[in-house]
């Protein structure tokens, strides 16, 4: 029965290692239109590759074209980037790559001095307040701030393009949101004090 017992946990860990380790050596296909996919890369010809999906029992293999993909990471760590810039790809995906671009700079980037840097100068001196933010919102975004959780995308133009502009205008917004609000802390001191004057006399 001890046997039987310790053949069964053997068969048990060994399934579930090989399922780590099938999991482990996934490859990854970033498309030229942001989307992700977790598979095994099977074949790689001049047009196109073959993929395989652990989850696809039905059609296990996938044909890519090659001008849709933009980077292949391999389980090794090896990796192939294709260009944008190359015969074949449509304006949609131009569109689509600025689009990403735009909307990760909304998620990712960072404008925390800006609104700090706006707000600080309204709240000690109010007639800076205004040129400050003015300075601080027509400064062109430092690319070395510009995060994402694909920083290969940021050397193809159309999304480094989006991308910069997203940033532009999300720094453009915390810049005033801080005038705003050290504004705001103005009013709210200015209508403290008036409403205690009557009780001062």
């Amino acid at each position: 029965m001890k046997r039987i017992l310790l053949l069964l946990l053997t068969i048990c860990f060994s399934i579930i290692a090989n399922a780590q380790d099938t999991l482990i050596k996934q490859d990854t296909i970033l498309l030229k239109n942001g989307e992700e996919m977790i598979c095994k890369i099977t074949e790689v010809t001049p047009t196109y590759i073959v993929c395989q999906f652990a989850d696809s029992a039905t059609f296990p293999n996938r044909i890519i074209p090659k001008e849709t993909i933009f980077i292949l990471k391999y389980a090794n760590g090896t990796r192939d980037v294709f260009t944008l810039d190359t015969p074949g790809v449509s304006n949609s995906n131009a569109d689509l790559m600025f689009n990403k671009g735009q909307t990760d700079a909304k998620m990712y980037f960072k404008t925390s001095g800006v609104f700090w840097g706006s707000f600080g100068s309204t709240l000690l001196y109010p007639p800076l307040g205004l040129p400050t933010t003015v300075i601080l919102a027509s400064v062109k975004p430092n690319s070395e701030n510009f995060r994402t959780p694909h920083p290969a995308l940021l050397k193809n133009k159309y999304y480094f393009n989006g991308y910069e502009k997203g940033a532009k205008k999300k720094k453009v917004a915390r810049s005033f949101s801080g005038l705003g609000a050290a504004a705001g802390v103005w009013v709210g001191l200015i209508i403290i004090l008036i409403a205690s004057i009557p009780q001062l006399q």
